[in-house]
């Protein structure tokens, strides 16, 4: 398993990496799409649609919505007027789920409806959609979504190291009984280091907005993968589809993507708004 695991670890890695760096434009909204399409398709499980037929028609009807905001608030244009209530909105929305996650599962009443756990999967997932299209139009895109990435790897991994070697006192055993205190505060040292390298070789950054976001992009990496892990336990299974070998599916693997796009995203606006 750890064999399989590491292999497809390393191939989703080139060919991510050699898709983002080669793609143009379109290309790459084109993968944006694709992947949130299928991650989409997943969620309509965590929601509780389990007819297949229904499951395709959710993916569908989240992607053409995507598709329809991206136009009509002119995404692709990468105009901040429009993107910057998206951001904000969605920000307020991982408040919320950090108190169900926080809570569970005395507050699962609040979110147990196959609706509402479809419609949140939705503005999860279009909202991250738009936050890395918008990425796309910054000068230094690939920069800035090669760091959304390494953010979330570097949480993981600090976490994982630091928990294997420290942890003692779980974070939430109710949601993911694998993850300690001393884990998250690895995952977050990890990233204070990332930030300041990054601080000091690019010279245009700021290194307190660059601390700032990264450490809030950090919790909400943890608090994306603690997310999807609260709804997989409500509704019964280990992971969101078996697509990846060793790694169960798309869902599981953007997760914590899906909450630390936008708020880099949210960075980028502060900084030009600041400079």
């Amino acid at each position: 398993m750890l064999k399989q695991r590491v292999i497809t670890a390393i191939i989703l890695a080139v060919v991510l990496v050699a898709a983002i760096a080669l793609l143009p434009p379109m290309g790459f909204y084109l993968l944006v799409a694709g992947v949130f399409t299928v991650a989409a398709w997943e969620w309509a499980q965590l929601a509780g649609i389990v007819n297949p037929r229904h499951r395709l028609v959710y993916a569908g009807l989240v992607a053409v919505t995507g598709v329809a905001a991206a136009n009509s608030l002119h995404i692709l244009e990468g105009l901040a007027p429009y993107i910057e209530p998206i951001l904000s909105a969605n920000l307020a929305l991982w408040v919320l789920l950090m108190f169900l996650v926080i809570t569970y599962p005395r507050t699962t009443v609040l979110w147990r409806s196959p609706v509402l756990r479809a419609v949140l999967g939705a503005a999860l997932l279009i909202c991250t959609s738009l936050a890395l299209c918008y990425l796309r139009q910054h000068e230094y895109w690939f920069a800035m979504v090669i760091y959304t990435i390494l953010v979330v790897v570097c949480a993981d991994t600090g976490a994982y190291f630091a928990g294997v070697n420290f942890g003692r006192r779980k974070l939430l055993p109710q949601v993911s009984p694998g993850k300690t205190w001393e884990g998250f505060v690895g995952g977050l040292c990890a990233n204070v280091v990332l930030a300041m390298v990054t601080s000091i070789w690019v010279e245009e950054a700021s290194m307190a907005l660059l601390l700032v976001v990264t450490l809030i992009a950090s919790v909400l990496s943890v608090l994306g993968d603690l997310t999807e892990s609260m709804l997989k336990r409500h509704a019964g299974v280990k992971d969101s589809s078996q697509l990846l070998p060793g790694h169960g599916g798309v869902l599981d693997r953007i997760d914590s993507v899906m909450a630390a796009a936008p708020v880099i995203a949210i960075g980028v606006l502060l900084h030009s708004q600041l400079g």
